[in-house]
């Protein structure tokens, strides 16, 4: 495989504890049980996806926000006084821990955070979408094409920058919460490693499996890059199918 070189901008690691984690996946599906599947997720989607969109365009600003929606209810990616660092600094306290759970407790938001790191023309609203709602035939439809023509097409390549304010948001949170909270994480770092051609992404994909032996994404890696699998850009001649994330 070829290696394409990605930096680490080394982000803040919040440190989040067990304790803090578990709480966490608690108001998650609190939130589900009093509001509803599909409105307590696009509650607890919307804000740490905006946070995200915002790193990975490198257009955040770092300023602070209300913890709390319109409605009342938890806003997890809302940022509070005190948890950004000034300037910089990715990604919230608040949304990696949203971000982390939300990925375990339900894969529609990881392949929708896939898709905005190799789709760079995925809006926001189709991503949220994705992630709130993945089998809608709509979502389906957008999923399958917007991936088959990213990994068909040899002149789409990664964007150098993009790429690393991706990784390094996937490390950010791999720093900052506990391993029982890393296999989704990882293997959506292995499938960006996998997609850029860099020979690390065996690695993390292991890694993953070994958190969690049912993570599928990862095998689906460890599968392609067996197999000799790529994108288009790495090997215009022989590119095969994609290994595309499998929603929930």
């Amino acid at each position: 495989m070829k290696d394409v070189r990605c930096d680490d901008l080394s982000y803040t690691n919040w440190e989040l504890s067990d304790d803090e984690m578990g709480q966490t996946v608690q108001l998650f599906r609190e939130q589900r049980r009093q509001m509803g599947v599909e409105k307590a997720d696009e509650a607890w989607f919307c804000d740490p996806l905006d946070d995200w969109l915002a790193c990975l365009s490198g257009g955040r600003d770092g300023t602070g926000r209300d913890g709390a929606g319109r409605d009342g209810t938890a806003r997890m990616g809302r940022r509070r006084s005190g948890t950004a660092k000034p300037g910089g600094g990715g990604l919230s306290r608040e949304s990696v821990a949203a971000l982390a759970v939300g990925m375990r407790e339900k894969l529609a938001f990881r392949d929708a955070l896939i898709v905005s790191l190799v789709c760079p023309q995925a809006d926001r609203d189709h991503l949220l979408e994705l992630g709130v709602r993945p089998h809608r035939p709509q979502s389906v439809r957008y999923l399958c094409g917007v991936l088959d023509d990213t990994f068909r097409d040899p002149g789409t390549k990664p964007e150098g920058d993009r790429a690393t304010r991706g990784f390094s948001m996937l490390t950010q949170i791999l720093a900052s919460v506990p391993e029982n909270y890393q296999a989704q994480p990882l293997a959506v770092l292995a499938y960006m490693l996998w997609w850029m051609g860099d020979a690390k992404a065996v690695a993390d994909a292991v890694r993953a499996l070994a958190y969690d032996e049912r993570c599928t994404l990862a095998a689906i890696v460890l599968s392609a890059v067996e197999h000799g699998i790529c994108p288009a850009w790495l090997d215009p001649e022989h590119a095969g199918n994609s290994p595309e994330p499998v929603a929930s």
